[in-house]
């Protein structure tokens, strides 16, 4: 049922007070063993940063015989110029994927950076370790010991109040336990570095480099090693990043600060983003704290110019990941955020004149130009062809229905317009996929086709078709409400072709939608052949992109046809892994793997039909989150460990696939708080 916004508030004034019972039931937690370090040092609790989250990572002994990358969780530490995160791999200090002065990793990240330890002259290795992130921030604190001696790193992105971001990172080294020993800090990098304007650093181009610069410390340099005498106990360095000015500004405000400076304004603009919009107060603490950790894991992958990129492997803004963020910073009550983002796909679109699958991060305010003439274009090809577009309105739809703003709507009408009208789509309402599905893969595995096949040239698509009729029954409707009559019909022919598209080709037989059709004949797969078993990212998503309204008999038969087929009956869904893929390419796992945010889709449905299985769904996020309570972009279901096939050291290719994500993290999250607070705002009024 629909109903306005204020009625929420008399409804729940009008609920009589149920007597208590006899005796309460006990609560059920998310238990785990509590990993998080000890800080002996007296720098963490002066500065308040002494109440960690649960969520952590404690590693010790050989370094064979530790967990590897799939099974830690990444840490990460930006301000929107300069990211990087920690915690995957040995020692756990080691920064990874380094990028800036932008969000942008063209041509490639720097490569890894790590801290150990010289003992009386000599390299040691750390016997126990430890990554953990204060609450409400983006800092990561790690601890390595060996024998009575803890080195502890701080990493901060520096948000000073004066100046707002910077190109930089610091790193503060605090040792304790060495009084009668000498301790020395020494740096090692993947790559080669070199003296570059009184500093060391790796070159990246002509514009880009990574400089170390010394802070606190007696700071050894060598031709391409760095070494800080540390016997106060306390050092510090600057990663900076950029060309000559870039450099020169950090420096010159290294200069005119202090390290705790930085460090209180970060602290404190962190602690301001984490206080605003909805707060949680819970009995679980581990509840608490993926929500926060989601809520600053998101923040930190969005560029200072507004656009938030998966920044691990990529760092691209692509159209399909930012409805996750959008959805779930609308949720969060973060509208300026959701708000943001969808600005910058819009300057982006400009910038590259017209609309895009993907863009780059890193354009600036005076990159942008006038806007085209969107209606004065052709058709969309290759990855814009399907799909992807589709999300530009459903996003917009989700800011109008959150906040009553219709004003980018209607100024950006031709924009929007554009995004359905300039797809492909048949005479009989099909589209085929985009190829560029973040699914694929894992359906590939799931359902026994070759890795990489070529779904754009051979099949129908009705994740694309329910894509489109969401979006265009927005539009229409938005067209309907803010006078643009000549555009009704337009859209109601394309809703109705992805209707009958869905209920003429892709509604089977057993009750539920087909994911795919093929139209053309490839090395595994005949002609017209229909698919018959569902799939996880295809048959959750009509529910959950609004296609079919959550008292539709079709949405419900088709859900529970998808859980015939893969349910668990334990609050998830997994397509078992093909006999095909059983032990090829690392699969060394025998139950299959999902996307990331398949855990998320299922929960939302789950709780958009009020079924009860949706508390042990609510349940599962826990287990598929990672050590740090970020998601992976591919999950393996024997052990919810990251779906992670290779991790690069070097900064060239990136991980494959890539750990820290705020499209499968949004989505993810969302469905969290649509779970707990239980309503859904429409053009009609918050429902219940």
């Amino acid at each position: 049922m629909s109903f306005p916004i204020w009625a929420l508030a008399i409804l729940v004034s009008c609920i009589q007070a149920e007597p208590e019972p006899a005796s309460e039931p006990e609560p059920v937690f998310w238990s785990t063993e509590d990993v998080r370090p000890t800080l002996d040092h007296s720098f963490f609790a002066e500065n308040s940063l002494d109440d960690l989250s649960l969520f952590a990572t404690f590693v010790e002994g050989p370094l064979e015989e530790r967990p590897n990358f799939t099974q830690r969780g990444p840490f990460a530490i930006g301000n929107g110029r300069m990211f990087t995160f920690i915690g995957l791999n040995d020692p756990v200090n080691s920064m990874h994927e380094l990028v800036g002065p932008i969000y942008d990793n063209d041509p490639r990240f720097f490569g890894e950076v790590w801290h150990n330890l010289e003992i009386d002259g000599q390299i040691v290795y750390f016997e126990k370790e430890w990554v953990a992130r204060p609450r409400g921030t983006a800092l990561a604190i790690t601890r390595g010991d060996v024998g009575d001696i803890s080195l502890y790193t701080l990493d901060f992105a520096p948000i000073p109040r004066t100046e707002g971001p910077i190109p930089a990172i610091v790193r503060l080294f605090l040792v304790t336990g060495h009084d009668a020993q000498a301790v020395r800090v020494v740096q090692t990098t993947y790559r080669d570095i070199e003296e570059v304007e009184g500093s060391l650093a790796e070159v990246l181009d002509d514009e880009r480099r990574l400089a170390f610069l010394p802070w606190e410390g007696d700071f050894t340099i060598g031709e391409s090693s760095l070494a800080i005498d540390i016997f106060k106990g306390r050092a510090a360095i600057v990663l900076a990043t950029g060309d000559n000015d870039d450099i020169d500004s950090v420096t010159n405000a290294m200069a005119t600060s202090s390290l705790e400076d930085w460090l209180e304004d970060t602290v404190q603009w962190w602690q301001d983003y984490s206080a605003k919009g909805v707060q949680l107060d819970l009995e679980d603490p581990n509840i608490e704290d993926l929500y926060d950790g989601m809520r600053v894991g998101i923040r930190v992958q969005q560029s200072v110019y507004g656009g938030v990129s998966p920044m691990s492997r990529y760092t691209g803004v692509w159209l399909r990941d930012s409805i996750g963020t959008t959805r779930f910073y609308l949720r969060a009550g973060l509208f300026a955020e959701a708000k943001a983002g969808i600005d910058y796909l819009y300057w982006c679109h400009i910038n590259r004149g017209d609309i895009g699958n993907a863009c780059d991060s890193g354009l600036t305010e005076d990159q942008i130009g006038e806007p085209p003439d969107w209606s004065a274009m052709g058709g969309f090809s290759g990855r814009t062809g399907a799909e992807g577009p589709s999300y530009l309105p459903l996003m917009y739809r989700d800011y109008v229905n959150w906040t009553g703003d219709w004003e980018p709507v209607t100024e950006r009408w031709d924009y929007l317009r554009r995004a359905l009208v300039a797809q492909q789509v048949d005479d009989e309402g099909r589209q085929t996929f985009s190829g560029d599905e973040t699914f694929r893969a894992a359906m590939e595995a799931g359902l026994g086709f070759p890795i990489e096949y070529s779904w754009d040239e051979l099949a129908w698509s009705a994740n694309s078709s329910f894509l489109m009729l969401a979006a265009a029954n927005f539009m229409a409707d938005a067209a309907q409400n803010n006078g643009f009559e000549s555009d009704i019909a337009t859209m109601n022919d394309l809703a109705n072709g992805a209707q009958a598209a869905l209920d003429n080709h892709f509604w089977h037989s057993k009750g539920h939608f087909s994911p795919f059709i093929f139209h053309t004949a490839g090395n595994a797969n005949e002609a017209g052949e229909v698919e018959e078993r569902p799939y996880e990212d295809v048959n959750l998503k009509p529910l959950w992109i609004g296609s079919h309204d959550v008292d539709d008999e079709v949405a419900l038969s088709n859900l529970r046809g998808l859980q015939e087929a893969a349910g668990r009956g334990d609050g998830t869904v997994q397509t078992p892994l093909s006999g095909d893929y059983q032990g090829v390419l690392n699969f060394e796992f025998e139950e299959g793997f999902v996307t990331g945010m398949v855990p998320g889709f299922y929960l939302y449905n789950l709780t958009a039909i009020g079924d009860p299985e949706a508390e042990q769904a609510f349940n599962a996020l826990y287990r598929y989150a990672s050590t740090s309570g970020q998601y992976a972009e591919g999950i393996v279901y024997d052990d919810f460990s990251a779906f992670q096939l290779f991790y690069d050291e070097s900064g060239t290719l990136g991980d494959i696939v890539a750990r820290h994500r705020p499209w499968e993290g949004g989505i993810n999250i969302d469905a969290f708080l649509f779970y707990l607070i239980g309503a859904e705002p429409t053009p009609g009024g918050m429902r219940l």
